[in-house]
Formats: structure tokens, sequence, C-alpha cells
């Protein structure tokens, strides 16, 4: 199956996958816990190193090291807001805590906070109700529950896509009786 075939099924069965409430932009405070962090206060950038965990909102990021840009304080010294982060390990593990748990895990997962996408690279994988997608790269999309998973490049087997989709409840056919 070609690439634009597997994202198009993608994108058909994300609806399934993602059906909980968009998750929304949120203003709860970024809570850091790490073994030591290097802080440039300049420049806005942290690093966390060992059993680092990160928590913002319904979102929990478990990792070896996080990489944290808060960008530089504007002209007037107004308060620096979170750009990215970028968490890597072996693996980095993603949750989105509410009503539909979903969870992943990826080598290295980045978070941009103006596009609001999360990317696994590298031995990515997603979870939620049992669904499943795996690649070499997912981007997670949150105000679109939307993803999109590429395979590498490489001639490789274990490098495809792969997705497994549980059956939902249906309705059983009504009987004469």
């Amino acid at each position: 199956m070609n690439r634009i075939t597997m994202l198009l099924l993608l994108w058909l069965a994300t609806p399934c996958l993602f059906a909980a409430e968009p998750p929304r932009k949120t203003a709860a405070p970024i809570e850091i816990e790490a073994d030591s962090l290097s802080f440039n206060q300049a420049n806005g950038m942290s690093r966390y190193h060992g059993h680092v965990r990160l928590k913002q909102g319904i979102f929990l990021f478990t990792a070896e090291e996080i990489s944290v840009d808060m960008g530089r304080p504007d002209a007037a010294g107004g308060q620096k807001q979170l750009q990215q982060f970028t968490a890597k390990g072996s693996p980095v593990r993603f949750a989105r805590q509410d009503a539909t748990p979903l969870q992943g895990e990826a080598r290295e997962i980045l978070f941009n906070a103006a596009t609001r996408h999360v990317t696994f690279n590298g031995a990515a994988r997603i979870e939620q109700q049992g669904d499943r997608f795996e690649g070499d790269l997912i981007r997670y999309h949150l105000d679109s529950n939307r993803i999109e998973a590429m395979s590498s490049q490489q001639e490789n087997a274990n490098s495809r896509v792969r997705v497994t989709l549980q059956p939902r409840n249906v309705p059983a056919p009504a009987t004469d009786e």
C-alpha cells in the first residue's frame, strides 16, 4: 500500500481513535521534576536531566532529558511563553489524562506550542482504547485530533506504518420472534 493510501486510511480512522473532545489551550502551569537542570534566563532555554517529568494540565511527558524553550522576554519585560520543548529517552512517554486517555511513546517527542503539534520520532506509537498507530514518525495535531504516521524511507519491513483498530460495539441485528 503506498504512502498516500495509508495517510488516507489513517485520516478516515482518526475520528474513531480521537473521539474525545479536542484538548483546549491551557493556562495551567508547567510543572517539571528532574534530577538536575541548567537554565539560561537570558534566552529562556532550560534543560532537565534524569527521570524528567513534565506536566501541564491533562498532558504528562516522562523522559531522560527535556529541553524547554520559553523564548526571550519582550522589550517591556513581559512574561515568557512556552515556544517548544524536546524530550529524549528510551523511550519518552506521553499521556493525555482525560475521559478518553491517550498514551504514546517514541525515542524523541517534540511539542511545538505555536502549531500545537506533538511529533513522535523513532519507534513511535500512539494508543487509545485499544486502537494503535505505529511508525517511525507520528505527528499528532492537538486541536484537530488528527494524526499523520510515516515509515522510514529504508527498505525494511519493520519500518512500515502499522494500524490496529478495535471493533466498536455494533447493535445486534433485529430478530423476528
